[in-house]
């Protein structure tokens, strides 16, 4: 069984995780896009993807969060207008990554990596600058620091030479719980005044959290959430039914599905993605004991 997940509210997110989408008809051709070379900076990597990247309207495979079952959620809420990018390109540490496409030869980009570590910010900072400056295309700075939702991080920018031109990378890092998280944006040189705010307001929504319903400013609606998460668990266990079952799928998940993309998408598309695919680890943990 292969559950597909759909991005499309607004710009790409409607939210659809089918069984096989031959199968269910959820499978989405879409209008053939460009090929557009995606800028993908791990927070250890000083190197540029040569790979294409075809960012498509279409369904996107279940491995968009490549994190699994962690103790502490992390996401941003990325600028109005971006697409959450194809991952089959993206480094390992690269949870999800978000892209503008403005029809230009690079595409400007927003992802964030996550990196076990128990180094202290300072140490890591002096480990990444000898690593960028290793090369002698590239010019790394620090910046000056950023509050988050989550603590203070350290802004830091590096410009550095590709076949599309010179590229400008800046990097919010953080240092929280025995991992480094690193929200990088990137564009070129020439545009990226134009993204600056946008940048910056990502990156001030890093939010690292231990529970994502927590995350939600409304009492009654966490309280509501809550319910209709413990009646999926409850008709799982009751009905001694799965997550493979197509009338579960059918009468239960999808409708769930349609509640979080709409009646939460105030959270952003990165909290829906994380809350979808936790509970759907849950629900396919719970159907296998």
């Amino acid at each position: 069984m292969q559950y597909i997940f759909c991005q499309a509210f607004g710009i790409i997110l409607s939210s659809l995780f089918g069984l096989n989408s031959a199968e269910s008809g959820s499978k989405q051709e879409g209008n053939p896009q460009p090929n557009q070379k995606a800028f993908s900076l791990s927070s250890n990597q000083a190197a540029v993807s040569s790979k294409k990247s075809t960012i498509e309207s279409k369904p996107i495979q279940e491995n968009l969060i490549r994190s699994e079952a962690p103790s502490l959620f992390a996401y941003i809420s990325p600028p109005k207008g971006w697409e959450i990018a194809d991952p089959k390109h993206l480094a390992k540490s690269v949870q999800i990554s978000f892209v503008k496409r403005n029809g230009g030869k690079f595409t400007p980009s927003i992802n964030l990596a996550i990196e076990p570590s128990h180094l202290s910010l300072p140490e890591y900072l002096k480990v990444i600058r000898q690593l960028h400056e290793s090369n002698r295309l590239n010019s790394w700075r620090q910046l000056g620091k950023v509050n988050t939702l989550s603590g203070t991080g350290q802004l830091t920018e590096m410009d550095t030479v590709t076949e599309w031109g010179s590229v400008r990378v800046l990097q919010l890092i953080l240092a929280k719980s025995g991992s480094i998280y690193v929200v990088t944006g990137a564009a070129l040189k020439e545009e990226i005044g134009s993204y600056y705010k946008e940048f910056q307001e990502t990156f001030r929504s890093l939010q690292i959290t231990s529970d994502l319903i927590l995350a939600i400013p409304e009492a009654n609606r966490r309280e509501s959430l809550k319910e209709q998460i413990q009646l999926l668990s409850s008709t799982c266990t009751n009905q001694q039914t799965s997550l493979h079952n197509p009338e579960f799928q059918k009468s239960y998940w999808l409708p769930f599905q349609y509640t979080i993309v709409h009646q939460y998408e105030d959270m952003g598309p990165h909290w829906q993605v994380l809350l979808l695919k936790n509970i759907q680890q849950k629900l396919l943990a719970a159907s296998d004991l």
